[in-house]
């Protein structure tokens, strides 16, 4: 079979639960997917996620679904780890090609995330 994304990417899942009121985080679950990871310049992103504008962003095409964050939940989008850092897919961009099925995503850096 024929794809776009012959490199092999990782990401973490990450889920969790209240306990007493309280988040408690479950540990990363380690995956990977075949993509391609690419700094991003364009104005591809809408206003839901505004204000990460100025963290840093990538574009991320892949052949696998990810799981994409909302700005009022903390790491709910899948974590990519890409150049040393860490980044959460926050937006799924409609992208389609008649050729190869695939996705496009937009990701913003996440300093603070611990695998």
């Amino acid at each position: 079979m024929s794809t776009l994304f012959p490199k092999r990417q990782t990401y973490y899942t990450v889920t969790g639960s209240y306990v007493r009121g309280e988040w408690v985080q479950d540990p990363p679950v380690l995956g990977t997917f075949k993509g391609s990871i690419q700094n991003d310049t364009s104005k591809d992103t809408d206003a839901t996620v505004q204000a990460r504008q100025d963290a840093g962003k990538v574009k991320v095409y892949s052949s696998t679904p990810l799981r994409v964050g909302t700005p009022d939940s903390l790491y709910s989008g899948d974590v990519i780890s890409w150049e040393g850092q860490y980044w959460e897919i926050c937006q799924a961009l409609p992208y389609t090609h008649g050729l190869i099925r695939h996705y496009k995503y937009i990701a913003y850096i996440r300093p603070d995330f611990q695998p």
